[in-house]
């Protein structure tokens, strides 16, 4: 059962497709590790436009994500573990960044300053606007 749910977290349409909203958000999230891991190869063979598209591809699943807890009915504990989650991405899109070469860290940055305003953006959902 793992494998066919890391299966569908390679696919984006296949996780858009998940009608629990909290599975789906899960999986988004598991769809943007899956490709920091592909980011992470391509740093070090050095092909940048490659390394554009699946850093593109870790913020359409990050941005899932976000949405799909935005339109979600309020689950808080989902909402933090998925907070939680989403900071060790940022944390591992940190150590990309400064393990990749000079060329392409504006693109690793990008995503992580997306990603950043996307964990704002759980913790209101979590903690509410104040």
């Amino acid at each position: 059962m793992t494998w066919l749910m890391l299966l569908l977290a390679f696919d984006l349409a296949a996780v858009k497709a998940e009608p629990d909203p909290v599975k789906r958000a899960n999986r988004a999230l598991d769809y943007a590790f899956e490709q920091l891991a592909e980011a992470r190869k391509l740093t070090s063979d050095g092909s940048a436009e490659a390394l554009k598209s699946t850093a593109e591809q870790v913020t359409a699943g990050i941005d899932l994500m976000v949405e799909t807890f935005g339109q979600a009915r309020r689950r808080t504990s989902d909402l933090k573990k998925a907070e939680l989650r989403l900071r060790d991405l940022i944390r591992r899109l940190e150590t990309l960044r400064q393990d990749a070469p000079f060329e392409e860290r504006a693109v690793i940055e990008a995503v992580e300053t997306r990603a950043r305003a996307s964990n704002e953006k759980l913790l209101e959902l979590v903690m509410g606007k104040r």
